[in-house]
């Protein structure tokens, strides 16, 4: 016997709150926004990656001949961003709600300085973006 709905209002079922949230969703879902950004950055075709400072062809973030380089500064896939935002959650020990907020932030750097996430700069900006998102996060506000 199936139970009909009296209204015509939308169900959803959330298995994950940000009290209760899933890691490993949520950095997918980061890397899949991420994927989007760099993959609209590339058909526009302008290819403005912003300053030197964020260009890993000019200040590559790990050896240059690794087979890990190489993949990185092509078109990622999920995998590549998966592991990339995976180290740095795991290794500086994140909360899940700064993947959010970090996510917030390269859209915002995206937005208001005209820059485009791009396969040769994604890496810096989002490393960037999760550490302003730990140091914002984390500081305890002095007060005199």
């Amino acid at each position: 016997m199936y139970l009909r709905k009296s209204n015509s209002t939308t169900t959803c079922f959330m298995l994950n709150t940000m009290f209760d949230a899933n890691r490993n969703e949520l950095i997918f879902s980061a890397c899949v926004a991420l994927l989007s950004h760099i993959r609209t950055g590339i058909e526009k075709g302008m290819h403005k990656s912003g300053p030197d400072m964020f260009n890993e062809l000019v200040f590559p973030l790990e050896s240059t001949k690794t087979k890990r380089y190489k993949k990185s500064t092509k078109d990622p896939d999920v995998e590549v961003v998966y592991s990339f935002i995976t180290k740095i959650v795991d290794r500086i020990d994140l909360d899940e709600s700064i993947i959010v907020c970090s996510l917030a932030f390269v859209e915002r750097v995206m937005v208001f300085k005209k820059l485009d996430l791009l396969p040769s700069n994604w890496r810096r900006i989002v490393m960037t973006a999760f550490l302003i998102g730990a140091k914002t996060f984390y500081d305890e506000v002095v007060w005199n």
